[in-house]
């Protein structure tokens, strides 16, 4: 019966016009990146991306600042203590991308091409799965890029491009989940920056 349902995939929450507000997220949180870590854009990205499972926005972002300071401080002890309370998943793909080297995970590294401006590819995480009737413990890889086809085939009907139309989807149902109080990712950075001594770009 599992495999039946995720053959035939269905949206199961339908957005309305508050939810629109999250389309450009991904190319907004990218353009604060370049302007916040310029040419160490793409190694913060990639942090942010591997810290985030299982992490809501505020807590991804504070730990991905902290790997991101203590590495560029070269506070080697400090990196070692962050890393070794981490998930060992989370820390295999930090050290990757401290080495520059792809990450893996099919939702993590395309999390981290979405924010480095590729919009073409899907971030599937629970909260899309839970929107398309998909059990996400149980996504594997030929699940993950069917539903990744559809959700590019649907974006195609409605003018966005996937990432887009995966941000609205993902806003809407954590709206209709009680979640009333989410922000774009934009809006926590700017809360954040300060914190760690980094200027808010313009």
């Amino acid at each position: 019966m599992a495999k039946r349902r995720n053959l035939y995939l269905r949206l199961w929450t339908k957005p309305n016009r508050i939810d629109y507000d999250a389309i450009h997220w991904y190319e907004n949180a990218n353009k604060m990146f370049v302007a916040a870590f310029g040419p160490d854009s793409n190694i913060f990205i990639d942090i942010l991306a591997a810290t985030s499972p299982r992490l809501q926005v505020r807590a991804n972002l504070r730990l991905a600042l902290s790997i991101y300071k203590a590495y560029k401080e070269k506070r080697s002890v400090d990196l070692a203590d962050i890393l070794g309370r981490l998930m060992p998943a989370h820390s295999v793909n930090v050290i990757r991308a401290l080495q520059g080297k792809e990450l893996s995970g099919d939702k993590v590294r395309r999390f981290a091409m979405n924010l480095k401006g590729d919009l073409s590819v899907v971030t599937i995480d629970m909260w899309i799965c839970k929107a398309y009737g998909v059990s996400h413990k149980r996504l594997k890889p030929k699940q993950y890029a069917r539903l990744e086809k559809k959700i590019q085939d649907e974006a195609k009907t409605v003018n966005l491009e996937p990432a887009q139309y995966q941000a609205l989807i993902w806003y809407c149902v954590r709206r209709k989940g009680g979640y009333f109080t989410d922000q774009s990712f934009v809006k926590h950075y700017e809360t954040l920056f300060p914190e760690f001594g980094l200027e808010i770009p313009q």
